[in-house]
C-alpha cells in the first residue's frame, strides 16, 4: 500500500497503475486455484491507484513540498480507500468472485 501510495505521488496516474498492477505480482500467483480472484485483485488495486494517482495530478501534487505532501498522502490514502471499498464490498456481498481479504502465507 505504501508503495502504490508513493507511485500515485509520484508518477502519472496510468504509469502508477501499470507500476501497481505488475507490482501485486508474486511467485504464488501461478499456484492459485482461481485466476478470476487473482486477476481481480490486481485490477482493483491497479484502479485504485489510477484513481488516487488522478486526485492528486489534479490537485496538482508536489511531493517536494514536505509540509503539504503529507496532506496529500492523507487524500491519496482515502481516495485509494474509498475506491477499494466501492470495488471490494460489492463482489463481498455478491460472492463474485471470491476474493482473498487475507495474505498469502
Amino acid at each position: 500500500m505504501a508503495v502504490t501510495l508513493g507511485a500515485a505521488l509520484v508518477l502519472a496516474p496510468v504509469s502508477a497503475a501499470v507500476a501497481a498492477f505488475l507490482g501485486t505480482w508474486s511467485p504464488g500467483e501461478f499456484r492459485r486455484r482461481d485466476p478470476v480472484a487473482s486477476m481481480f485483485n490486481r485490477v482493483e488495486v491497479a484502479l485504485a491507484t489510477l484513481c488516487a494517482s488522478a486526485v492528486l495530478l489534479y490537485l496538482n501534487a508536489d511531493p517536494t513540498n514536505w509540509p503539504v505532501v503529507i496532506a496529500l498522502a492523507f487524500v491519496g490514502l482515502a481516495t485509494d480507500a474509498i475506491v477499494n471499498a466501492a470495488l471490494i464490498v460489492p463482489s463481498v456481498c455478491m460472492g463474485l468472485p471470491k476474493v482473498r481479504l487475507t495474505p498469502d502465507v
